[in-house]
């Protein structure tokens, strides 16, 4: 029979009963307190581990130290919808010409034969569509792009009458050239015949024309045009009383540009604007606990306009944020801005001038550049920053209220008296809204990170308990993380189901590293801390049973205090896990 040292046999029972890894990695060194310590599992996670277990999503980017949520939108809308001929409308001016007027006779006037008589005429075409309302609005001159009028001629039915010519003398210019443009017929197109009791029509496109103010109506506005009529009466009967004329009807009159004084529509010149935080969707939604309250939102907003050529003021009415898991309120309840209704749906937030908010204003507005001359096919851009500083936006979280879909409303009107310019027929501003949300918390905030401990495994076959006199559960800890860590275990069997264990009612507090003056850690030194648990015999058999276990890891308790967060990309926890024990046993080992 041989003895064997306590030590010895505990040491080779105790590695026996591990997996094959943990042989491999064993502490074999002497314990100042405890004889042998076995490896029971590790763990260890950074941001990116810390809010993936929660969170799916692509827009969580490193900008090479740090984590940003970053997040896109964008609000389009115009100035003012303008349209010349409204669609299904058409605008039609014409005179009715006495031939007694123009020709010497007695009438009746019978088979005169070749009798040539000319008409000169100026007629105004209204065009209701076109506002000259003084300094409020007035539209001075246009590009159009295409237009398409219908001619149609007059006559008495008992008499044969010749075209030789049919003029307009339109105040057009080609667009290009600046030529005068005159329509003329007969043409190819149409005989002198044709432009007789029918419509017949004719497209001029591409050519600017003055606006001129209706002398029946001061508010409506038009253009003035020459006819002349140049004709035979060729044969048949004409009475006094007889008449021949002409209508001209505008069906198309699409402009590409218009110059003058504009107002904004109020029913146009605003826009929403959303983009959703799922991040927090996921908590809210029960996914994880936490309460994250970030001290830097940065919102960058790039206006882009697109031929509003007037001095413009852009105004974001307000911002807010919203849980989508609550209820819309009840009609015609409203929230009003710097007043939170927590549990609630909406949280609002108004923007004010400097920091402290002293000489705050209800809203942010600017005056965004504007194009020099349309068409350039390049928006004339203006840049803006809204921060922490200059916004506010970080009011928007708070410990009660936890946003996760954001809400920009905006509106535009002009920043004069005036309003003088120009806009094309596609004018419109865009605002691209870019907001990045730096992993840096507020002191309060907090995330329960639970995951498995890798590489649990402990002997199943053997009776450790048999063996020991003492046992200890040591736990290393190695925070990097900006925050303080409180740490606890839960043992589950194969089922999944929690073992009641005394290990369950452990928490362990890790504290924060140093960190420096925007709350990041400084590298040194890293904190290191062990604790060291007696545990009975029964919660070494738990262990032995246990199928796996999980901890929990509260980051950012709100029993520690401390200042701001900056969360690193080299960030991380890390806990290492052992068994120490003591025993001996005597026996024949080898059966001798």
């Amino acid at each position: 029979m041989k003895k064997i040292s306590s030590i010895l046999l505990l040491g080779a029972v105790l590695l026996l009963g591990s997996c094959q890894d943990d042989i491999t990695t064993a502490n074999t060194d002497i314990d100042y307190r405890l004889a042998l310590g076995l490896p029971v599992g590790e763990a260890k996670f950074g941001l990116a581990e810390l809010l993936g277990k929660v969170y799916s999503g692509d827009n969580l980017e490193p900008d090479g130290r740090h984590f940003n949520f970053v997040m896109d939108s964008k609000g389009e809308f115009a100035f003012r919808d303008i349209k010349l001929l409204k669609d299904g409308i058409t605008v039609t001016a014409g005179e009715d010409f006495k031939f007694s007027d123009y020709y010497s006779a007695t009438y009746p006037l019978s088979n005169p034969g070749a009798i040539p008589f000319k008409i000169n005429s100026t007629t105004f075409i209204e065009f209701p569509s076109i506002s000259t309302a003084g300094n409020e609005e007035k539209i001075d001159s246009a590009a159009i792009e295409t237009s398409r009028l219908y001619i149609r001629l007059n006559k008495p039915a008992g008499a044969d009458i010749e075209i030789k010519s049919f003029k307009i003398n339109f105040p057009f210019e080609d667009y290009k050239t600046r030529e005068p443009i005159i329509l003329e017929a007969p043409t190819a197109e149409y005989t002198s015949s044709d432009l007789f009791d029918q419509d017949c029509y004719f497209d001029i496109n591409d050519f600017m024309v003055e606006i001129q103010q209706s002398s029946s109506d001061t508010t409506k506005g038009g253009f003035t045009f020459d006819v002349e009529i140049d004709a035979v009466f060729k044969s048949g009967t004409i009475t006094d009383v007889d008449q021949i004329g002409y209508n001209v009807t505008y069906e198309i009159f699409e402009h590409k540009a218009v110059w003058g004084t504009f107002t904004a529509d109020a029913n146009l010149a605003k826009t929403h604007a959303a983009m959703s935080f799922d991040l927090l969707k996921d908590l809210n939604a029960g996914k994880s606990e936490g309460s994250l309250m970030f001290e830097e939102i940065n919102l960058d907003l790039t206006l882009k306009n697109y031929d509003i050529g007037v001095p413009l003021k852009i105004t974001m009415d307000s911002m807010r944020g919203y849980r989508r898991d609550i209820p819309d309120p009840e009609e015609g309840k409203t929230w009003e801005n710097w007043e939170y209704k927590y549990g609630e749906k909406y949280q609002n937030v108004m923007f004010h001038a400097d920091e402290d908010g002293e000489n705050g204003v209800k809203f942010f507005s600017l005056n965004p550049n504007s194009p020099q001359e349309p068409f350039s096919g390049y928006p004339a851009q203006t840049k803006i920053l809204l921060n922490k500083k200059q916004g506010n936006i970080a009011a928007l979280f708070q410990p009660e209220f936890q946003p996760d879909m954001f809400d920009f409303f905006f509106s535009i009107d002009i920043s004069n008296a005036t309003g003088s310019g120009f806009l094309t027929k596609d004018a419109k501003l865009e605002c691209d809204i870019h907001l990045e949300v730096p992993v840096n918390l507020r002191e309060g905030s907090y995330y329960i990170y639970t995951d498995t401990i890798k590489g649990f495994s402990l002997g199943e076959d053997l009776d450790l308990t048999a063996f020991l006199d003492e046992a200890e559960l040591g736990l290393q800890f190695t925070n990097g993380l900006p925050l303080g860590v409180e740490f606890s275990l839960n043992l589950h069997d194969a089922t999944g189901k929690i073992i009641d264990s005394e290990l369950n009612k452990e928490t362990f507090m890790i504290k924060a590293p140093q960190k420096n003056n925007i709350g990041e850690v400084t590298g040194s030194p890293i904190v290191s801390e062990n604790f060291r648990v007696k545990v009975s015999e029964t919660t070494i058999k738990q262990l032995q049973d246990a199928a796996y276990i999980t901890y929990n890891a509260k980051v950012g308790s709100e029993k520690m205090t401390g200042e701001n967060t900056y969360f690193q990309d080299a960030d991380s926890f890390a806990v290492k896990i052992k068994l120490f024990a003591k025993g001996g046993y005597t026996g024949n080992v080898l059966g001798e």
